[in-house]
């Protein structure tokens, strides 16, 4: 679908700029929620539509009338591509694995 968009496909357009419109309402929310200053997509289904995307993102965001926050939102693409969420995971597995916890550091007498 993004490659007609770069065509000039109207059809794929306006479903690339109406999921653009639906992604920025998600934002704006989460955003909102919990005052973030910068929003990092990625993963397999990112990609293709990522430069049709993030050209729409940050207008869309920092435009609406429901964002809260007092500074502008940035909206870039994560580095670590495709595999973004089993790296996400096995950080998840290694914080809970090599984490000190507090109840570990007490001393028992």
């Amino acid at each position: 679908m993004a490659a007609l968009a770069d065509d000039g496909d109207p059809v794929s357009s306006g479903i690339l700029d109406q999921t653009a419109r639906r992604i920025a309402v998600a934002i704006v929310t989460i955003v909102s929620l919990l005052d973030l200053d910068c929003v990092v997509l990625g993963g397999p289904y990112w990609t293709p539509a990522s430069r049709f995307l993030l050209e729409r993102l940050p207008t869309l965001i920092n435009s609406s009338s429901a964002l809260i926050t007092t500074h502008p939102v940035t909206v870039t693409q994560s580095a670590i591509g495709d595999d973004l969420a089993a790296v996400g995971a096995a950080c998840l597995v290694l914080d809970n694995a090599l984490s000190p916890r507090a109840s570990t550091l007490v001393i028992s007498v």
